[in-house]
């Protein structure tokens, strides 16, 4: 079996899903029996109201983002981020279900998926690394 010299991970996990109850500051337990803390960050965004932070053993785990801004948005509607360096771990998909699970959110569908490829060179041997691009010059639009 040869060596890996290329591995395509997954970069950003976003998940959308609905709150089946009350979401508050506390801690929730999973199927695992893990206990995850969950803190308001006190901050809001363009779409959801609440910005909370998951925590497991001091750790962040995840980004909790509920109550749409608009109405036309279903009210249980919320999205869950997990943390990019949980993505490294082959269990990360595992945490994603616990998570669901401890929160009490049913899972819709995902958000956000961003991949990433970590190599030192490509297939054809070109190194990667900070060179620069020779990109066209861009002009801004009058109009903007």
């Amino acid at each position: 079996m040869g060596e890996f010299r290329h591995m395509i991970s997954v970069d950003w996990l976003e998940v959308f899903g609905h709150l089946q109850g009350y979401m508050a500051e506390g801690d929730y337990i999973g199927k695992s029996l893990k206990r995850y803390v969950v803190t308001d960050t006190g901050l809001s965004g363009k779409v959801f109201k609440h910005i909370y932070k998951v925590e497991y053993n001091g750790m962040s785990y995840a980004t909790l983002m509920f109550e749409p801004a608009s109405s036309i948005i279903n009210k249980a509607a919320c999205c869950l981020k997990l943390e990019n360096r949980l993505l490294y771990h082959q269990g990360f998909i595992g945490v994603l279900y616990d998570l669901l699970s401890a929160l009490n959110i049913q899972y819709k569908g995902v958000t956000r998926l961003d991949l990433c490829l970590d190599c030192n060179q490509l297939a054809d041997g070109t190194p990667v690394g900070h060179k620069e691009i020779d990109l066209p010059e861009y002009h801004q639009p009058a109009d903007c």
